[in-house]
């Protein structure tokens, strides 16, 4: 993700992204695997390291 782009995440949604390839998920509960690539998904609204 570029620094120039806007995060388009919102607390209204839960939204989980792919740590592989950043491919983002909207859904209420857990994807599991990404659907695009198979990598972890983590969900965002959590706090990151």
């Amino acid at each position: 993700m570029s620094l120039n782009t806007v995060d388009p995440y919102t607390p209204e949604e839960a939204v989980f992204e792919c740590l592989a390839c950043q491919n983002r998920i909207v859904s209420e509960e857990y994807v599991g695997p990404c659907p695009e690539c198979g990598g972890e998904t983590k969900n965002i609204a959590v706090a990151r390291e």
